[in-house]
């Protein structure tokens, strides 16, 4: 009795998607450009590894994000900044997820102090004019 191996499922390549934006890069010469934001092919290309180092950045909007609730309100925007910056170095990859959740944290940190600083000013603000018309 002859043994048959079942035909194996042919082998089809994986999407690329590109680093800047996530548009998938199938069909895309590599010297080319991504449609979509313009970004080089050969970028998206290069071997990024999940785990590999952190990004300062992250770390950082986290720890103003952090800062700002505990400490001084005032450096709750100053973290929504820093979040856009990092999320520029997130998107060319080689970053682990905890740099990923470091910015999203200090992202939603520093839009809460932002919003009680503004909420403390509005308070202060109007009990000035209530003041100033008594």
């Amino acid at each position: 009795m002859l043994w048959r191996v079942p035909d194996a499922p042919p082998i089809t390549p994986t999407s690329i998607a590109c680093a800047g934006c996530g548009y998938d890069l199938s069909g895309t010469a590599i010297g080319a450009a991504c449609p979509e934001c313009g970004m080089a092919v050969a970028a998206s290309l290069q071997p990024r590894v999940i785990g590999e180092r952190s990004c300062s950045s992250a770390t950082t909007c986290f720890v103003l994000g952090l800062l700002s609730l505990v400490i001084c309100a005032i450096l709750g925007p100053i973290a929504i900044v820093v979040y856009f910056q990092a999320r520029r170095e997130l998107r060319m990859g080689g970053f682990g997820k905890s740099s990923h959740t470091f910015a999203r944290v200090g992202l939603i940190l520093g839009i809460i102090s932002t919003s009680i600083l503004a909420v403390y000013a509005l308070i202060v603000g109007l009990a000035g004019l209530g003041a100033l018309f008594r």
